[in-house]
């Protein structure tokens, strides 16, 4: 799809860094040629094997401990943080091999370890579902809504 080109262009070939979530926002950072980049995602989105899932956006709200009160909005207490660690030894320093986008606004990025990162627009309202950027002021953020806009 023509008007995702310039991400696909930015992500390919760029070494995952790092992810992590801020309440329901869930973040990863790449670099590329010194450059960081973000996406941050606010809808559902499955990190996964060929054969497994390994991780999605819903194990936020997914207690692990049952001995204490559970609080999804505090980073550390979900089946998605206690995954994380793994998940990250799994990716950290994985080359991205292509990205693929559908008319819907959804995204499948496919690591160098056949690892994929697959992100689903979940809503029919014009609200926002991910958004892509160069982790730096006055650059411009490439978001999906209902539709794709530059901004």
């Amino acid at each position: 799809m023509k008007k995702y080109k310039i991400i696909e262009n930015m992500l390919t070939g760029a070494i995952l860094d790092d992810y992590s979530r801020s309440l329901d926002l869930i973040w990863f950072n790449f670099i590329k040629d010194q450059t960081i980049f973000a996406l941050h995602i606010q809808c559902f989105l499955r990190i996964e094997t060929k054969e497994d899932i390994l991780s999605t956006s819903n194990d936020i709200y997914m207690c692990v401990n049952k001995e204490k009160d559970f609080n999804w909005e505090v980073v550390g207490d979900s089946k998605f943080d206690k995954d994380k660690e793994h998940i990250l030894s799994l990716l950290k320093g994985s080359k991205v091999v292509s990205v693929k986008f559908n008319n819907k606004g959804d995204v499948k990025i496919l690591f160098e370890n056949s690892i994929s990162l697959s992100i689903f627009r979940d809503i029919t309202s014009n609200d926002e579902v991910w958004r892509f950027f160069k982790y730096k002021a006055g650059e411009e953020h490439y978001v999906q809504y209902l539709e794709f806009k530059k901004e």
